[in-house]
């Protein structure tokens, strides 16, 4: 029984050592098949031939023309890697800026709209009070308490509209400064 188990260990062994043997041979043999396309067609050897060879470069007697051609090819498949890497970052750095100016846009165009809104909140006012005003001339010879009265709420409404305008303009609007600037003199100007 010992016997058997030892003859066993021994194939097992041998089989292991002559698998290396071969993956050692057919390495050798790569290399030098691809150094004599090299000389032909001047290519390198390709990244997944390199990644096979790699382990058993130890165990391969290379002459100096195929050692410098082994690392010329890992010199290329380097650069390669070099240069994905970048591009990767790359599109990466592109994607990220679009989305921040997406972002941008999209925070800019509310803060337009709430501008939009509020001034033509603030214009419906003035266009209120202009119309009590109207009213109050129209009725200032037929009853003139009315026509005071109408006079101090047209006062009134231009006060208020004052006021949002006030506050329109201290309100940070922080990605459309220049417009809200620009607005707010238009509005400055029907107010006064």
């Amino acid at each position: 029984l010992y016997e058997i188990a030892h003859d066993s260990l021994a194939l097992q062994v041998k089989a292991k050592q002559s698998a290396d043997v071969v993956k050692i041979l057919e390495a050798e043999q790569l290399i030098t098949s691809r150094f004599a396309l090299k000389s032909k067609f001047h290519k390198l050897i390709p990244p997944d031939e390199l990644v096979f060879i790699e382990p058993y470069l130890n165990n391969i007697k290379l002459d100096d023309n195929e050692k410098a051609f082994i690392a010329e090819s890992k010199r290329a498949r380097d650069r390669k890697k070099r240069l994905k890497t970048f591009s990767q970052i790359l599109i990466f750095a592109a994607i990220s800026v679009g989305l921040l100016y997406s972002i941008y846009r999209n925070y800019r165009n509310r803060e337009i709209h709430d501008l939009d809104d509020r001034e033509e909140a603030i214009q419906d006012i003035i266009r209120f009070a202009n119309s009590n005003n109207v009213l109050a001339l129209a009725n200032a010879e037929k009853d003139p308490t009315l026509a005071l009265q109408l006079e101090k709420k047209a006062l009134d409404t231009l006060e208020i509209a004052g006021r949002l305008c006030d506050s329109l303009s201290s309100k940070s609007y922080k990605y459309i400064d220049s417009e809200k600037s620009i607005r707010g003199q238009f509005l400055d100007s029907l107010y006064k």
